[in-house]
């Protein structure tokens, strides 16, 4: 091949490329943040408050909550997890007859220790169940 035949990519395709290379660096920087964030959040919320449940249950308690990692780990406590990844046994209440999952599973494993986010406590609507009357809600 000689240089004489070589073919040199347009003004229009280098300006594209270097546009679409910033685009993707400021992304990578968006999606940098996110994960320092989240980081952020299993270090200084979720692992204290499994190291806190380790120490201030009783040996046999059930927790039951959704983002099981740092939690279940640091807590060494029986963990339920909403959406089956450790409890297959939740996975029935997932059925289209069951008008709130979230709700039966709660109800049927009746947890010491349920952790939920401010939308999942709505969501759940224990509001006149026999957990209504055990909860507690923890605000700093």
């Amino acid at each position: 091949m000689s240089f004489s035949k070589l073919v040199l990519p347009s003004r229009a395709f280098l300006l594209a490329f270097v546009g679409v290379s910033a685009l993707l660096m400021v992304h990578t920087r968006s999606i940098a943040n996110d994960i320092r964030k989240a980081q952020e959040l299993e270090i200084n919320v979720r692992r204290p408050l499994g190291e806190w449940l380790g120490k201030n249950s009783n040996p046999n308690d059930k927790i039951l909550l959704e983002p099981i990692g740092y939690i279940g780990y640091y807590s060494n406590k029986k963990v339920i997890d909403m959406i089956g990844l450790v409890s297959p046994e939740v996975l029935k209440h997932y059925d289209p007859s069951v008008q709130n999952p979230q709700q039966a599973i709660v109800l049927e494993h009746s947890p010491e220790w349920l952790i939920l986010r401010h939308d999942e406590a709505d969501t759940i609507g224990l509001t006149g169940t026999k957990i209504e009357k055990s909860i507690s809600n923890l605000y700093e």
